[in-house]
């Protein structure tokens, strides 16, 4: 019953297997706050104003900030005056002392203008209380979370707005089992160096998980249903244990064999008929659970940063040449690449914590869920099948993260041979299933 930022806000754990999955690095200017020093899911949401000719926005930017500038004049009691040739750009209070740093054109509107927001789980991505209803905003901010700087690129937020707005609508899936959280407009400024443009940038995007209420739902993103240690009877198990009642093997086998069939349906279509594949790991995929029943109805995925695209079959399939700057990450010189990249984020990231989580993996039978669920979906032929399912498929390619962290990488990624779950059987002797 507790609201989806509650579930947000409740992470410890997270990234399964990232060796650094929750350092933190101020990056200077900034100081380098003590732990515990500053509350980062509580901060303060700051206003800029910087001359129009030195920002590239998308979309309707202005009218989609209007309600959060209407309430900080209103809390401050007094006008948030903006001139002519002013754009005024919402911040994270953090990236402030970047601001002055590397914009000397830029103007720092009084804290009194200020208000308060709750972050998701990434930091940056941040609910405004009282002034929206089904949108947010991600915000850049100068920290180095795990192995990313968490500012927003120029390729990023010139890409978000236009894919929502001109691919999502083209893309095969089922749109009752499966939502995007569009990006709806962005702004970032024009300073030639990227690696400095991007530290002056917001994207507003849909935020599904405050109206879902109204549908008789609860939205909870994936990754707090492995959490565990939270206070309370019971606090020692898994969310997912705890709050379903599974304390049966069979009741686990059947939670997540619905759990299982309705993600790959879900997710599995675009990338099968349009060669996208959506970066749906736990941080970016939320679940949707009926708040009476407690059934699994669907998922909603965001953000776009981990996309892998073919735009040979993309545009083969719905006729869309995508929009995007030249040299986006994003980018899949083959069908294989964009396979690599859901087989990382479904199998060895999302299913494998669930499945361990759940019991499920030494004796092998959350795997046999998995095998099954992908001979049924896969259609017959599709290269997926040999990509995936062939016997002769031991290893699949996997993120090297000790080694992308020591090569500053994050965007661009080192791959080496990883063991493929698919084929994975348990360690106590069974028969194999054919």
């Amino acid at each position: 019953m507790s609201p989806s930022i509650a579930w947000e806000q409740s992470i410890v754990e997270g990234h399964p297997t990232h060796p650094m999955h929750k350092t933190r690095c101020f990056l200077p200017p900034l100081p380098d706050y003590p732990p515990s020093s500053y509350d980062l899911l509580h901060p303060r949401l700051r206003f800029i104003s910087v001359p129009r000719e030195s920002v590239k926005t998308t979309y309707d930017f202005e009218g989609l900030t209007l309600p959060i500038l209407k309430l900080a004049s209103s809390k401050a009691g007094k006008d948030l005056t903006v001139k002519a040739d002013q754009i005024v750009i919402p911040v994270h209070e953090l990236q402030l002392v970047h601001i002055q740093d590397k914009f000397p054109d830029a103007y720092i509107y009084p804290d009194e203008f200020g208000l308060p927001l709750l972050a998701q789980q990434s930091l940056r991505s941040v609910i405004v209380p009282d002034a929206y209803h089904g949108v947010h905003l991600k915000l850049g901010v100068g920290v180095k979370l795990t192995s990313a700087v968490r500012t927003i690129s120029p390729e990023s937020a010139y890409l978000g707005p236009r894919f929502s707005a001109q691919v999502v609508p083209t893309l095969t899936m089922d749109r009752n089992i499966v939502t995007v959280a569009r990006e709806l407009a962005s702004v970032v400024h024009s300073h030639p160096d990227g690696e400095i443009a991007k530290h002056c940038a917001a994207i507003i995007r849909e935020c599904h998980e405050d109206m879902s209420d109204d549908r008789g739902e609860r939205l909870i993103v994936c990754t707090a249903l492995v959490e565990q240690g939270h206070a309370g009877q019971g606090g020692h198990l898994p969310a997912v244990i705890r709050i379903f009642d599974l304390d049966t093997e069979e009741k686990k086998l059947q939670w997540l064999q619905k759990f299982v069939t309705i993600f790959l349906k879900a997710f599995l279509p675009p990338m099968l008929h349009n060669g996208v594949a959506f970066e749906c790991h736990p941080q970016n995929c939320v679940a949707r659970f009926d708040l009476k029943t407690k059934e699994l109805k669907g998922f909603v995925v965001r953000d776009f940063g981990g996309l892998r695209v073919h735009l040979e079959t993309l545009k083969a399939t719905t006729g869309i040449d995508m929009d995007f700057l030249d040299g986006h990450s994003i980018i899949a010189p083959t069908l294989d690449d964009v396979y690599t990249r859901m087989y990382h984020t479904i199998i060895h990231n999302h299913f494998q914590q669930l499945i361990r989580v759940l019991g499920l993996h030494y004796n092998g039978l959350g795997w046999d869920i998995v095998r099954d669920q992908l001979r049924q979906q896969i259609p017959r032929g599709h290269p997926l099948n040999d990509a995936w399912l062939s016997p002769d498929r031991r290893t699949l390619p996997g993120k090297c993260f000790l080694r992308m962290r020591m090569s500053s990488m994050y965007r661009f990624h080192l791959h080496g041979p990883f063991p493929n779950l698919i084929h994975y059987y348990g360690v106590e002797p069974r028969l194999k299933k054919t």
